[in-house]
């Protein structure tokens, strides 16, 4: 690995540290691999951070071995910079960075060869064109001899923008816009659900869309329900579904929204409104006498003694709609072992307005 390319020296330039330090949640960042050509990886460290509570640092290889982590994706023009903090024999034991396997050279460092000895914090950044790129980061030992603590350490690695770019469609093919698309679902009476509508997500980038979450938000996400969808991570070109139901706990206008988290650098929270109307349950009242309401499955009504082959004693019993909505679809049967030996009329109706 030859041609070192230099990096414009911006010690003192002015720069910003992300609101969201790296590595995030103290965890090895997704998509973060050891070469193929290295003896050992890097591993999370708590010991010195630049930033944060954690950093990476070299697992020491042995003489004449390196040690190796990498990053590869589909990046905007834009610059790769990080801190970086070595413990090493100078001139000799060396951190270096790769672009697409070109070692860049680390101004400040032991020139083209890396950056060695026992050495603060440092900060660099270097440009990265547009397309497809490998980011390597090593901590490369000569063959022989070791100094101080015989290591590297790396924190606050700042990318460019990755070219994933998330797609929410309903129906397929037909595209949603970031927090200006309602969905409408049927009227739908209260303590029912609708019919599931079907979201697909997709990624029309070039490079991984990961870490895809969706949840409910606003007022009345209580009246709807997600089942998330089967994959967290997508690959250019690949797609995932979820799905969502309406779920009135109140009559009325309901309206939510729904949020999808990912790493899309410029929607990374994609929002879609929801909306139904949640309508009044009918409730059915059986009494007899008119007066006394029977329970479901548990009023009993004696009808006395009848000889065999006469009619006895009838019973009128009432049907009425307690609820906000209309009763519908009402029938009468019989059951049970003496079944045969009763007789049932019509209803008058087979439908109850409210009241």
């Amino acid at each position: 690995m030859t041609n070192a390319v230099e990096a414009v020296d911006v010690s003192l330039a002015s720069f910003s540290v992300n609101d969201q330090t790296f590595p995030a949640k103290g965890t090895m960042p997704r998509g973060w691999f050891k070469p193929s050509n290295v003896k050992n990886g890097w591993n999370l460290s708590k010991d010195g951070a630049y930033e944060g509570s954690h950093c990476l640092v070299a697992k020491t290889p042995m003489d004449g071995k390196t040690a190796g982590i990498a990053y590869r994706s589909n990046f905007r023009a834009g610059n790769v910079s990080f801190y970086v903090k070595v413990s090493s024999e100078e001139g000799y034991d060396h951190v270096r960075f790769y672009i697409d396997g070109v070692m860049q050279r680390m101004v400040g460092g032991s020139g083209p060869r890396g950056f060695s000895g026992d050495s603060d914090w440092t900060f660099f950044s270097f440009p990265v064109p547009s397309g497809n790129h490998t980011l390597q980061w090593t901590y490369e030992k000569d063959d022989s001899y070791s100094a101080f603590l015989d290591t590297a350490w790396v924190d606050g690695v700042s990318l460019p923008p990755t070219t994933q770019e998330i797609s929410v469609q309903k129906p397929a093919g037909v595209e949603h816009e970031d927090g200006k698309t309602t969905n409408y679902f049927p009227e739908t009476t209260v303590g029912f659900s609708s019919k599931a509508q079907t979201f697909i997500i997709k990624n029309r980038g070039k490079a991984e869309l990961s870490d895809i979450k969706v949840s409910l938000t606003g007022a009345n996400k209580g009246d709807f329900v997600v089942k998330a969808p089967s994959k967290k991570n997508l690959a250019p070109g690949a797609s995932t579904k979820f799905v969502v139901r309406f779920a009135p706990t109140a009559e009325g206008v309901r309206k939510a929204g729904i949020r999808i988290v990912s790493s899309d650098t410029d929607e990374g929270k994609f929002g879609i409104k929801l909306e139904g109307t949640g309508l009044g349950a009918p409730v059915i009242g059986v009494s007899q006498p008119a007066d006394n309401r029977l329970g479901d499955d548990s009023g009993v009504r004696n009808f006395g003694f009848a000889t065999v082959g006469s009619t006895g004693n009838s019973r009128t019993f009432t049907i009425r709609n307690t609820g906000a909505e209309v009763l519908s679809g009402i029938s009468i049967s019989k059951s049970g072992k003496g079944w045969k030996d009763f007789k049932i009329g019509k209803p008058g109706s087979t439908s109850i307005a409210p009241g």
